[in-house]
Formats: structure tokens, sequence, C-alpha cells
């Protein structure tokens, strides 16, 4: 692997609350609502088990400052706070690392689905992410 590049991504890969894990306690499996589709997405104990018993291994925080292939993190301005929040920790401990923040994008970079074509900050974060790694080769 030569480079990383990352839209919008995530500083912990726990991202449940404890109501969450109170259902998955009590159950055996919660759900996550998806904020797009509105379907509740089925999560069974046994996966959040692996990520509980893993969480060094998923530390994305340490091991984005780790790398030493070069990072390009990008990020929208628009995304949900805690995403921006992670972005931030994520920018924080890896300063070595690249990044791109474009401020009038959210999560999607404003496409949607079904794809409706594409929107200026889904075309600058593409373009970005292209330039970005053809430098690197």
């Amino acid at each position: 692997m030569k480079a990383v590049v990352t839209w919008n991504g995530i500083a912990s890969a726990d991202l449940f609350d404890d109501a969450f894990k109170a259902q998955i306690a009590e159950h055996g499996i919660a759900y996550v609502t998806n904020v797009r589709t509105k379907q509740d997405m089925p999560i069974q104990a046994s996966f959040y088990e692996d990520l509980s018993r893993n969480a060094e291994r998923f530390d994305i925080v340490r091991r984005l400052a780790e790398l030493k292939i070069p990072v390009l993190l990008v990020q929208g301005g628009q995304d949900s706070p805690r995403l921006k929040e992670g972005f931030e920790r994520l920018r924080q401990a890896a300063p070595q690392h690249q990044i791109l923040t474009i401020p009038s994008a959210n999560h999607t970079f404003g496409a949607v689905h079904p794809f409706q074509g594409i929107t200026e900050e889904l075309e600058t974060a593409l373009k970005e992410s292209i330039h970005f790694l053809k430098e690197i080769s």
C-alpha cells in the first residue's frame, strides 16, 4: 500500500451509545437507524463483542498516527458534529498527514441515493483525492 485517502472517516470504531449497549446486553441484538434510508439496521451481539475484544486493534486514531505512508483526510464541513469532532481528533493525532475540508460538503458530499449526478462538493473531493494519489505514484 502506497497511500490512503479517507472521506468523512470515523475516529472511533465504537459508535454506540449506552442505550444501544444495554439493548445488546439484554436482547443479543440492537438496531441503528440509517439516517439516509431510515432503515433499522440490526447489529448482533457478536459484532459488538468482537469490537470490544479488539478495541486496541481498532484504535483508529493511534493507527493513523503510526502510519508511515501518506494519508489524505477529506472532511465535509457540514458533516455531523460527531464526525467533525472525530476528524479534529485524527488531525491533531497525525499532523504529518494532509487534510482537506470542503466547507459546504455534507457527509455524502451532496450526493443522494439513488444517484442524481455529481455535485460541486463531490467533484472537489474526487479531484483532490486523485491529485493526491497521482502525486504519490
